[in-house]
């Protein structure tokens, strides 16, 4: 489980989780997906799976769906409340 505290002490822009699924509210298909931490705030990025996960950060849509979240990373509510909005 991702806590606020694991993510204060990662520096900017540290990908600290990827892999692939299928999330139907997301993407007909199965996705590829990256978390990263940014400076204040942390997202989860996906896209089609024939993306490398290099064009996932580039071009990749942000997940919006706190559902979708917290199955793709689990989270406390203090990490979710720094997700990106």
């Amino acid at each position: 489980m991702l806590h606020a505290s694991d993510l204060k002490a990662m520096p900017i822009r540290h990908r600290f989780a990827k892999g692939d699924g299928e999330f139907l509210e997301l993407h007909p298909t199965p996705v590829k997906w990256v978390a990263i931490k940014e400076q204040y705030d942390w997202a989860i990025y996906v896209a089609p799976i024939k993306y490398s996960f290099e064009d996932v950060i580039k071009m990749g849509k942000i997940v919006d769906i706190p559902k979708i979240i917290e199955q793709i990373m689990p989270c406390d509510s203090e990490a979710m409340a720094l997700y990106r909005k």
